[in-house]
């Protein structure tokens, strides 16, 4: 899969827009449960040293058990 980045990452774990992107490119260095709330809600699990793109709206939070570092991304 192809990405372009959008931003910069950034390390979350508190509820977070990741500037306010609707497709974020999640990398987990430690395994972490990654919560989404908002219209898109729901949970899932990482494993260390992977990585998950995600679609969501915009205003759609996400945030991890453990520190996951989040790009903001589109498809290309």
């Amino acid at each position: 899969m192809i990405i372009k980045v959008k931003g910069n990452a950034i390390n979350v774990t508190t509820a977070n827009t990741v500037s306010d992107s609707s497709v974020v490119r999640i990398f987990a260095t430690n395994a972490a449960t990654i919560t989404l709330a908002g219209d898109t809600v729901g949970t899932f699990n990482m494993a260390v040293n992977t990585v998950e793109i995600v679609e969501k709206q915009p205003s759609d939070t996400i945030a991890a058990s453990a520190a996951v570092s989040c790009t903001p991304v589109s498809f290309r």
